[in-house]
């Protein structure tokens, strides 16, 4: 079976591990100091801090702006995954549910969403297609980008993660570039980038987290990075493809206007289950992104009635095999099942 991802890993990150282990310094140290200067530059952000995980991240970003009490309401897509009430609810504070539109699965639009005077929105970039955010500075105080899927993508001529207050990344296996495990907070604001760095140093007389990104990881995003452009380039060749069968069969896909990085390649229609299963005859792994037993609000409990459109996509949408380590034969089996169905 092809499967739907798998991380794109060669010699040179062994390689960079190897150098770390007979080094014999495997804590946070230079590598870690290096890969964050190395990626504050490629998002165009004045600071970066490292940690272990994308939901550290999260939570950190939420302990830094003061959202830590059950009087602090924290707005979130229904559409998501659950680290997003994890961090929320490690935070202390209280999520507020949103459904997504049918488009870009994305938060809908500031005339759609009812705030009802929430501290902060994490506006998630859903599977790399960025999410306008602008709008919503006049009516929050604080704004989170989620950019754990969206690493490359672009807005307005400007790097997701630096429209809010803090955006953050993740470098799990399955993401645009991997660490194993392992995440990013960035910022512009020093005040912000020093208390995130005072929180994950738990040697410090503050209130502190282990969430410290080691050397070994550091080195392995070290050179992930350096391959990411080769990564983005694969990526939008094999979603031109994609698009053209789509456009040639009348089907839709999530998008939107902006640049995005194409982390994932999402159908939506009545259609699907029927495809999933025409691809798995064919040796090909397609997934449901995102079930409905997933989804934020059924996870909780709420009721479906004010979650139309997350509830529509859980059920209608397909995700195909795009990531860089997919041979070119395994890409043009997938195009030929596509154009056979």
């Amino acid at each position: 079976m092809i499967p739907h991802n798998k991380p794109s890993i060669g010699p040179e990150e062994s390689q960079a591990i190897a150098e770390v282990i007979a080094s014999g310094w495997i804590a946070k140290g230079e590598k870690v100091a290096q890969f964050e200067q190395e990626f504050a530059e490629y998002v165009g952000a004045k600071y970066a801090i490292a940690v272990s995980s994308g939901t550290a991240a999260l939570t950190v970003a939420l302990k830094v702006l003061n959202i830590n009490t059950q009087h602090h309401r924290v707005i979130i897509p229904s559409y998501a995954c659950a680290a997003l009430v994890n961090a929320i609810r490690m935070a202390g504070a209280q999520h507020e549910i949103k459904d997504v539109n049918i488009t870009d699965f994305n938060l809908d639009s500031i005339g759609d969403l009812s705030y009802d005077d929430s501290d902060a929105i994490i506006a998630v970039h859903t599977f790399g297609v960025p999410v306008e955010i602008n709008t919503m500075k006049t009516y929050l105080p604080y704004i989170i980008e989620d950019c754990s899927q969206a690493l490359g993508s672009y807005i307005n001529g400007q790097h997701v993660g630096l429209q809010g207050d803090i955006g953050i990344f993740s470098f799990g296996p399955s993401k645009m570039i991997t660490t194993g495990s392992g995440g990013m907070i960035v910022t512009n604001n020093k005040t912000l980038a020093d208390k995130a760095r005072e929180y994950i140093d738990y040697d410090k007389n503050v209130p502190a987290f282990n969430f410290a990104m080691n050397d070994i990881q550091a080195a392995m995003g070290i050179v992930q990075l350096g391959k990411l452009s080769g990564f983005l380039d694969k990526r939008f060749c094999m979603a031109g493809e994609y698009e053209k069968i789509c456009h040639n069969k009348g089907w839709k896909y999530q998008d939107n206007n902006y640049l995005q990085n194409y982390y994932r390649f999402v159908l939506i229609g009545d259609f699907v289950d029927r495809l999933k299963q025409h691809l798995a005859d064919n040796g090909i792994t397609a997934i449901v992104p995102i079930t409905h037993d997933e989804l934020l609000h059924n996870m909780l409990g709420m009721g479906i009635e004010r979650f139309p459109n997350a509830e529509y996509i859980s059920t209608h949408s397909l995700s195909l095999p795009i990531y860089p380590s997919l041979t070119d034969g395994e890409f043009n089996h997938i195009l030929d099942c596509l154009r056979r169905f």
